[in-house]
């Protein structure tokens, strides 16, 4: 699981939620609510053809049961990336794949801005 110790390093310095899958919840990125925005990088690999990406968030980034859906992102193009931005206090958050990708994969990382940053 990612940890705010991450958003503390440069913003150079990506959150791996998902690293070339075709399928699967990926990585909890668990931020305390103490970021004021997020912003995600999904990068969709040569060959893919279809898949979504559901951006979710829970209280625990432990939770097991359903999570609340924030943002979805449809497959676009292969070899394509595609940013999701998301403003507000968040205490986890995740990146899952709700319809699998098909023909390739995608990789999803992502960036904060610590609250009280501007």
């Amino acid at each position: 699981m990612a940890t705010i110790e991450a958003i503390k390093r440069s913003p150079e310095a990506g959150i791996v939620l998902q690293n070339a899958v075709t399928t699967g919840n990926g990585s909890a990125w668990n931020l305390h609510a103490s970021v004021s925005a997020i912003t995600l990088y999904l990068q969709w690999s040569a060959g893919c053809s279809a898949g979504v990406i559901t951006v979710e968030t829970a209280s625990d980034p432990d939770d097991a049961g359903t999570w609340a859906p924030l943002w979805v992102e449809n497959w676009d193009a292969a070899g394509k990336q595609t940013v999701v931005q998301i403003n507000g206090a968040l205490m986890a958050v995740r990146a899952r794949v709700s319809t699998d990708i098909v023909g390739g994969t995608v990789t999803v990382t992502g960036c904060a801005v610590k609250a009280g940053n501007s």
